[in-house]
């Protein structure tokens, strides 16, 4: 089942009908009470993560499910910067962007990456194994009054967590399979 599409606007509006879209899935799942539970806290906790390091929320909610497995996704435009570019790929299970696919996605990505951090020197290479690492130390700031909640909350809740970002584009998924004995 592939749920309705709901934008989620940083006014609040689509949120509680995002939620509601997660409690529906997990009846068609026929999840369990806690299971239901946990399919809500995810929609909520990215939704908190974006709104966390985007401060504007426009974004577009949508979830897939079928036999006991739901995946959330959620996708964005954010003003990107480098702090938020290493905070959202740290929140990955395999801390990599999922849209630098290939020889041009990596490419892209390299690009992307140096542009942001508007100082020091990078080297690209071809190798997927190596992903291109600026030669300097360069220090990111993160913001403050984000406790990293979400991301620890997510990733305690989900079996996978990707994010792509291609420029300010960034397209999140959370997959979770659900055992029924919950």
């Amino acid at each position: 089942m592939i749920s309705d599409r709901i934008e989620i606007r940083n006014s609040g509006s689509g949120q509680d009908s995002a939620l509601a879209e997660a409690e529906k899935a997990a009846a068609w799942c026929e999840l369990t009470p806690k299971e239901t539970l946990r399919a809500r806290l995810i929609a909520e906790e990215m939704m908190s993560m974006i709104r966390s390091l985007s401060g504007e929320v426009n974004a577009c909610f949508w979830i897939e499910s079928g036999d006991k497995e739901m995946t959330f996704f959620l996708t964005t435009s954010i003003l990107m910067n480098e702090a938020t570019r290493t905070e959202l790929i740290s929140a990955t299970t395999y801390q990599e962007n999922d849209a630098a696919k290939g020889f041009l996605g990596r490419l892209r990505d390299f690009f992307e990456r140096a542009m942001l951090s508007g100082a020091g020197s990078y080297v690209f290479t071809e190798n997927a194994a190596e992903q291109p690492m600026p030669l300097e130390n360069s220090q990111v700031s993160f913001d403050p009054g984000w406790d990293h909640y979400e991301r620890s909350i997510l990733k305690n809740a989900a079996d996978e967590i990707r994010i792509g970002i291609r420029g300010n584009q960034v397209e999140m998924s959370v997959r979770v399979k659900f055992s029924g004995k919950d």
